[in-house]
C-alpha cells in the first residue's frame, strides 16, 4: 500500500492519504479533517495550520523523552 504526503508550505496544509474512492470528509478537530471511502474507513487526514498542529501534539511528546532520558541517567542531546 502506498502512502501518499503532500505539504502546500504557502497554506501550512498537510495532507496524508492511502489510495482510494473519497465518499465524504468530515472534520475530526478544528483544522483537522477527515476522508472516508464509501465503507466510512478513513483514507486521508488533513491539517490546517500542520505546524501548529504538529508542534502543540509533538512538544508534549518530545519533553516526555528527555525527560525519561534524564531519569535513565543519559544526559540530554544538544537543543534539548
Amino acid at each position: 500500500m502506498s502512502l501518499i504526503v503532500r505539504y502546500d508550505p504557502g497554506g501550512d496544509v498537510l495532507y496524508i492519504a492511502v489510495p482510494g474512492e473519497l465518499d465524504h470528509s468530515a472534520e475530526l478537530y478544528p483544522d483537522i479533517n477527515v476522508d472516508m471511502n464509501g465503507e466510512g474507513d478513513p483514507i486521508g487526514i488533513e491539517l490546517l495550520g500542520a505546524s501548529r498542529v504538529l508542534k502543540d501534539a509533538i512538544e508534549p511528546l518530545y519533553q516526555r523523552v528527555v525527560e525519561a532520558r534524564v531519569a535513565a541517567g543519559s544526559p540530554p542531546r544538544a537543543g534539548e
